[in-house]
């Protein structure tokens, strides 16, 4: 899904409320659409990654495979190649 520039703000704002939420579901896709906003955005890429390297340490199980999910899919992408390679060398 393609995010407008008009729209980045308010998608940011609704992503962080849901990875405050209890919902692991909920946290799972709020971090999948992290990842959509920093590749189609590129400011939010550092912020993104933050964002997934605490969700590795802090996370229940079902959320880290989620996001391991993300990147495997995201594989191509060079900015997330990057994410990969810190999430996985710890």
């Amino acid at each position: 899904m393609k995010i407008a520039n008009s729209e980045k703000k308010k998608v940011e704002q609704l992503l962080r409320k849901c990875l405050t939420v209890e919902n692991k579901f909920i946290k799972a896709w709020a971090y999948n659409r992290l990842c959509t906003l920093s590749k189609q955005h590129s400011e939010y890429e550092e912020e993104t990654k933050q964002f997934l390297e605490v969700a590795m340490k802090d996370e229940a199980p079902s959320v880290k495979a989620k996001i391991r999910n993300i990147m495997k899919k995201a594989s191509n992408n060079q900015t997330m190649n990057l994410v990969w390679f810190v999430l996985n060398s710890g």
